[in-house]
């Protein structure tokens, strides 16, 4: 792998966890009022190919730990 595209998945890879991190933060804060927040752009993304096997729970969080 060359240095530009292990760079490259390196900061796409922070990225993710970031907005992951982000969302599962506001989700647990905004619950308490009937919030919900959910992250969904990426899969409306070209990047999507990438997606293969992917569970997405829907479950109103109860799968969501604090």
């Amino acid at each position: 792998m060359d240095l530009l595209l292990s760079n490259k998945v390196a900061i796409g890879g922070a990225v993710n966890a970031a907005l992951m991190n982000l969302t599962k933060a506001l989700a647990a804060r905004g619950v308490r009022d009937g919030v919900r927040v959910n992250t969904v752009a990426f899969l409306a993304s070209p990047q999507a190919a990438y997606i293969q096997g992917a569970i997405l729970d829907v479950d109103g969080g109860a799968t969501r730990t604090l």
